[in-house]
């Protein structure tokens, strides 16, 4: 007998046509190869939207490939995850289930203040499987600590389902995740269907069955597209079992190719770190893939905003990239000093504010540097704020500006 075990979906999670194109063809493929693979039934460990109620595009999208999937015969188990569960109202998964399309597993009582799970057996296998919701912001961690549902003694293969972090077992980097300790997960299950970590995890623990985190099917956030360019693959699980489990087989879903970029422009300042990230990016073969790219470091001189993220991306795409995204949360910029304005002129105001950035200005023309480059660019500004002359044309006055300019420069016109 054999199941597939999915979670994080997040259908409708990007933004991006392209990206969202890629996340439906990703629940798409999964399915397909499912019915390809004649398993028994197919599980989805929660966040198979990416919102209670989404897009009705997005909706209407799954709903097709799901009937698909129930035409085939081949029953979907869902738990909700903690972005498509609604304390309130009626989610797309009740719709879902409404219609025939999936099965949540999240019955249960209350008994003298504990949660007793109720099975729901699949009837081709006879696998009993129990699930349990998650919440925003991690509020299942009471549910788990009132759950009484342990499995130890019971006959047959027995599957419960969750979506929650396990604190022992977290990434390093999800540190800050709320999440439930071990001992909080019931016992005697063959098999855990875990969802809610993105990033794919087998973990065999003595007291428990197998606990499998199949990680997301395409990402769902640019730190999803990272992971995947440093390695990570997307996909979900095939898992063949007879009374006990036989073989976990991991299917990848490489539907694109995605680079990561990271520039230190540190000491630069903006049109030379601009310059930087286009020459590195230029090296690289982009064409059908996506790019990240991440700059990094403080610029001597300029604007964050100048380094501009949709000239990065315009090049790109002109070069084939499928979808760019660029992070500038680590660039900084050296802040100006406050010049203390007191009774000074407009002019010593101007000489302060020169002589705070010219130095973050990387020239070689001596005219350019110090005192002299101050006086050059004082002289500059003055001349920029003159006003046509009396009867002057446009032409003329724009020719008469660029002409004394030049001499300012010391550059023969």
């Amino acid at each position: 007998m054999r199941f597939a075990h999915l979670a994080d979906c997040h259908l409708g999670a990007n933004r991006a046509a392209v990206l969202r194109e890629l996340e439906a063809k990703a629940f798409h493929e999964a399915m397909r190869r499912c019915v390809e693979a004649k398993v028994d039934f197919i599980l989805i460990a929660g966040d198979l939207f990416h919102v209670n109620i989404p897009d009705m595009t997005v909706v209407n999208g799954a709903a097709k490939i799901l009937r698909e999937v129930a035409d085939a015969g081949v029953p979907v188990y869902v738990v909700y995850g903690s972005h498509d569960f609604s304390p309130n109202q009626t989610a797309i998964i009740d719709v879902f289930e409404s219609a025939g399309l999936l099965r949540k597993v999240t019955r249960a009582k209350v008994v003298d203040g504990k949660i007793k799970l109720e099975y729901t057996v699949d009837k081709r296998t006879g696998v009993k499987i129990a699930g349990l919701s998650a919440r925003k912001g991690g509020l299942e961690q009471e549910y788990f600590k009132r759950l009484d549902a342990d499995a130890t003694g019971q006959e047959g293969f027995k599957i419960f389902m969750f979506h929650s972090a396990i604190s022992e077992y977290k990434p390093l980097r999800l540190r800050e995740m709320s999440s439930i300790p071990l001992s909080h997960l019931p016992r005697g299950y063959s098999y855990y269907a875990a969802g809610h970590v993105h990033q794919r995890a087998e973990i065999h623990e003595r007291e428990y069955g197998l606990i499998v985190y199949p990680g997301v099917l395409f990402a769902s956030s640019p730190i999803d597209l990272e992971m995947q360019g440093n390695g990570v693959k997307p996909g979900f699980y095939i898992v063949d079992f007879d009374g006990e489990v036989k073989n976990v087989s991991f299917q990848e879903l490489d539907l694109c190719s995605v680079v990561n970029v990271e520039v230190d422009v540190s000491n630069l300042n903006s049109q030379q770190a601009l310059t930087l990230v286009l020459d590195k990016l230029e090296k690289l073969d982009v064409k059908g893939k996506i790019v990240m790219v991440k700059i990094h470091g403080k610029l001597a001189g300029g604007r964050v905003s100048d380094v501009s993220s949709s000239v990065i991306v315009d090049a790109q795409v002109k070069r084939g990239a499928l979808h760019v995204y660029v992070n500038r949360n680590q660039l900084s910029a050296v802040e100006n000093s406050n010049v203390k304005l007191g009774s000074l002129s407009v002019q010593a105001v101007e000489a302060e504010i020169f002589k705070l950035n010219i130095g973050k200005v990387n020239i070689s023309d001596s005219k350019l540097q110090g005192e002299e480059g101050i006086q050059t660019a004082q002289s500059l500004l003055a001349l920029l704020r003159q006003s046509p002359l009396p009867n002057e044309s446009k032409t003329d006055y724009e020719a008469r500006l660029k002409r004394d300019a030049l001499k300012i420069l010391g550059v023969e016109g």
